[in-house]
């Protein structure tokens, strides 16, 4: 598998999407993260890099996810995820 240009990582884990050679999919590798093993067709890549601004609410709930949940969980992954996107797009 090839790492995929063009394509952002994964918004949760920062893992970035591979190709197989024979296969025009980008597929999400298998590291526990809640999307692994998702696949990602060509058409699906403008979808996929799209990263939408979260809700100030949203932001408010991933901070008290993050504050409060055991960080070895799928719902602090999220959180972490959507907090450091709202970071990003301030």
């Amino acid at each position: 598998m090839t790492e995929s240009v063009g394509l952002k990582p994964c918004p949760l884990c920062g893992e970035p999407l591979a190709q197989l050679a024979d296969n025009p999919d980008h597929f999400h590798p298998f590291t526990e993260c809640f999307l692994e093993g998702m696949r990602v067709t060509p058409d699906q890549v403008a979808a996929w890099n799209r990263r939408p601004t979260p809700s100030p609410e949203a932001v408010e709930a991933a901070r008290w996810i993050v504050a409060y949940v055991p960080n070895h969980t799928q719902g602090y992954t999220v959180a972490r995820a959507l907090l450091d996107l709202a970071k990003d797009q301030t």
